[in-house]
């Protein structure tokens, strides 16, 4: 039995200048190439007809464009999110899928494999979540910045209460304001994290069970890869939904009435 080593830590490739580049991340760059070469096909095969790429495509952005929809309550604020979010649905599942391809997670590079689930490295699952957390908090902060902050920062109550009975109410509202600030932050760590666990940890086993004997690397492991690519999928699509509530519902926040 030759088990496999398990590290946290993607293996180094090689470096540029000061910046390592590791497996993960040129992974991730051969995933976004793959996105681009996707986006030019689509563009130049629209037709009145639609094709089945243009078709399962057009699904795929519908589908979402309706959860935003039901989530923003306006089609024109949703189609402003959707293409984000359908954006980063697709580099989700083709990372969850890439080394799944054929003979494409048993390239290496010396005794270094070159291509690693970009998803089971915590770099790409956190910059996604801070590039959608942040983005819609910088964009709601442009729109309304007074009412944002007055949605974490609720000490303007103090100055409209009517009696000192209402006192309570309003110190639990402003205590309850800044704890709104740790849930965001708890969004962004518990979004990326579930990612990040689920994808790895599907990685490990598969190592694991194709690692234990000569006879267990070819028909035992299939169960296992054809539990984790549904898996990939499954997180996929509740990682964008679960994206796309938390920032519409940061985009709502401006739209409630104030104190």
């Amino acid at each position: 039995m030759n088990l496999p080593q398990i590290h946290l830590d993607p293996d180094i490739l090689f470096t540029v200048g000061p910046v390592p580049v590791s497996n993960a991340m040129l992974s991730a760059f051969f995933v976004s190439f793959l996105l681009i070469v996707l986006g030019i096909l689509v563009k130049t095969r629209i037709a009145l007809i639609p094709g089945r790429l243009q078709m399962l495509i057009e699904i795929i952005v519908t589908f979402y464009l309706e959860k935003m929809e039901m989530a923003l309550g306006s089609e024109k604020e949703a189609r402003r999110l959707t293409p984000f979010i359908v954006t980063v649905a697709l580099i989700v599942v083709i990372s969850n899928q890439l080394t799944l391809i054929p003979l494409l997670g048993s390239i290496t590079a010396g005794d270094v494999n070159l291509f690693k689930t970009p998803t089971a490295h915590y770099s790409l699952t956190i910059a996604l979540t801070v590039l959608g957390l942040v983005s819609v908090h910088a964009i709601v902060f442009l729109k309304a910045p007074l009412r944002h902050l007055g949605n974490f920062f609720k000490f303007h109550l103090l100055f409209k209460m009517k009696s000192i009975k209402e006192l309570p109410m309003v110190l639990i509202e402003i205590f309850l304001g800044l704890m709104d600030i740790i849930g965001e932050i708890a969004k962004l760590v518990s979004l990326s994290t579930r990612l990040f666990g689920n994808m790895f940890a599907g990685e490990v086993v598969v190592l694991i069970i194709s690692s234990l004997l000569f006879a267990t690397q070819f028909l035992f492991p299939i169960p296992f890869i054809v539990l984790s690519i549904l898996s990939g999928f499954v997180q996929a699509f509740v990682f964008s939904i679960l994206l796309g509530i938390f920032m519409s519902g940061t985009w709502n926040g401006i739209k409630e009435k104030a104190y």
